[in-house]
């Protein structure tokens, strides 16, 4: 087996007080640049009932989607659906994605007061970028006995 491998002779600075600059280097800059996603929330199945079985025992359901960790930046939310298995099939752009951010998609009953947490979804990046992603993802914190 022959192996094969180059050394560079380290070039000492002069001993003057001028900075020494080398003849052989290369600049780089690499740079993460930002895309645009297109994500569709397609729907939802299996929702508890947030309402304690009032009003025909439906939620009125939304779901937000935002990039993890930045709760502040909604960029998908969808219509109220009445509905514990809604259906929205709604797309919207997400601008200056940055590859390796996980999406978290959380859906609510819409009430009058406060809405309540139906759970919530995260899609790694390694599941949808850069090929794109068509299924389901479990939902969690979905309430008890939820699964």
């Amino acid at each position: 087996i022959a192996q094969y491998s180059q050394q560079k002779k380290r070039r000492d600075p002069p001993q003057d007080s001028r900075k020494f600059e080398p003849k052989e280097e290369v600049a780089v800059k690499v740079e993460i640049l930002p895309e645009d996603l297109t994500v569709t929330i397609v729907g939802a199945r299996g929702l508890r009932c947030a309402d304690g079985g009032l009003l025909f025992g439906e939620n009125d359901c939304y779901c937000r989607c935002n990039v993890k960790g930045n709760e502040e930046q909604i960029f998908i939310q969808t219509p109220m659906i009445t509905s514990n298995s809604p259906v929205w099939n709604y797309t919207a752009e997400l601008i200056d994605y940055y590859p390796g951010q996980a999406l978290e998609f959380k859906l609510y009953d819409d009430d009058v007061v406060v809405a309540d947490f139906l759970g919530r979804a995260t899609v790694s990046a390694d599941l949808f970028y850069p090929k794109g992603f068509d299924g389901e993802v479990q939902l969690e914190d979905a309430g008890p006995g939820i699964e």
